[in-house]
């Protein structure tokens, strides 16, 4: 397992100090600068693993639904921007969020389709919880909420993101063993982690320790997987990062 950070274009310079593993989350504004990103981090001794923008001109990341169009022409520049920095992974939500439970086959398709469509050897599906907040509302997720749903995408995608948070919080109440199968059936598909607490039913983006997961345990599981794991703090990036490097010390003592 190498630990790394998660930081932005804006925060790098801030917030990466000798890190050699970095995860960056793309903000919306970034699209209309990738080839300043681009020319920034290729030239910096660092694996990269790149996180799309959450929503952009107020439409949230879906490869499922009815929008998908346009994101996946977002997501090939993202693949694109990507790969002229040798990124290792691009991930990537599969959203398929409702309002109420909804029909999973459809929105199994449309992923399917999105993937084929993008046609990227290096996106990875991140693991989903049961309720979805977005814009301070709750939605439910309908998919990645356990390892036999990306057995449908496992021809069309490098692997998986486990967000342990996500994960934990993929059954009302949430457990540790959610997290414990995904590592049980998934192993070898594990490409990158999201190392986060969690408390029922949807409590998300807690600091390692103040939540319900049982991290030891968890880490005992994963530490010879290789994989770049990176802490997903609430907040974590203000004061240059420091509750991101909190959790690194706390979960470097787990092992």
């Amino acid at each position: 397992m190498n630990f790394g950070i998660k930081t932005s274009y804006d925060d790098i310079d801030k917030i990466i100090g000798k890190m050699k593993y970095v995860e960056i989350q793309m903000l919306e504004k970034d699209m209309k600068r990738l080839e300043k990103l681009s020319e920034k981090f290729s030239t910096m001794n660092i694996e990269f693993v790149i996180h799309p923008p959450f929503e952009i001109d107020g439409i949230h990341f879906d490869l499922c639904g009815k929008d998908r169009k346009n994101w996946i022409d977002r997501m090939k520049k993202i693949i694109k921007f990507a790969d002229s920095i040798n990124a290792r992974y691009v991930i990537a939500h599969p959203a398929a969020r409702t309002a109420y439970p909804a029909d999973l086959e459809s929105f199994k398709r449309n992923l399917i389709r999105s993937l084929e469509e993008i046609a990227s050897d290096n996106i990875i599906l991140e693991t989903m919880p049961w309720f979805y907040h977005v814009n301070g509302k709750k939605f439910f997720s309908n998919i990645l909420l356990k390892p036999e749903d990306f057995y449908f995408f496992e021809d069309f995608a490098a692997g998986i993101c486990l967000d342990t948070c996500h994960t934990f919080l993929a059954t009302n109440p949430g457990s540790t063993k959610n997290v414990l199968n995904f590592i049980k059936e998934l192993k070898s598909k594990i490409k990158h982690f999201h190392m986060v607490d969690a408390k029922s039913p949807d409590i998300e983006g807690l600091q390692i320790g103040r939540g319900e997961i049982d991290f030891p345990f968890v880490m005992k599981k994963i530490k010879n997987i290789s994989a770049m794991a990176v802490p997903e703090i609430m907040d974590g990036h203000k004061n240059n990062g420091a509750e991101f490097y909190r959790a690194l010390e706390i979960l470097k003592r787990m092992l």
